[in-house]
């Protein structure tokens, strides 16, 4: 019995094996680099402690993470300001309630 029949669109000969793309290092950084800004904008915005939190771990990661070369750091720094301001906001709010 034939395996491949006349009928039958699907041609060994034309397949083309999949190589898997190269992934540049620079995305792994920005991606850092835009979660430490959302969650540090959350924190700010919608006064969520654990927003600003998880915005200055991710902001440290990037900074951490970034080349010497780079010049594009004013993300990364306003994405740590933004997360320090948001937990000074949260965290003098709950303090002047409590008085």
């Amino acid at each position: 019995m034939k395996k491949y029949s006349n009928a039958d669109p699907r041609r060994p000969d034309a397949v083309v094996p999949f190589i898997q793309p190269k992934v540049s290092e620079d995305a792994e950084r920005d991606a850092y680099g835009l979660m430490a800004t959302v969650f540090a904008m959350m924190g700010i915005i919608l006064k969520h402690h654990w927003g600003s939190w998880w915005g200055l771990i991710f902001s440290m990661i990037s900074w951490a993470n970034e080349k010497q070369t780079t010049k594009a750091f004013r993300q990364t720094y306003t994405s740590m300001f933004f997360s320090i301001l948001g937990l000074f906001i949260n965290y003098l709010q709950t303090y002047y309630l409590r008085r």
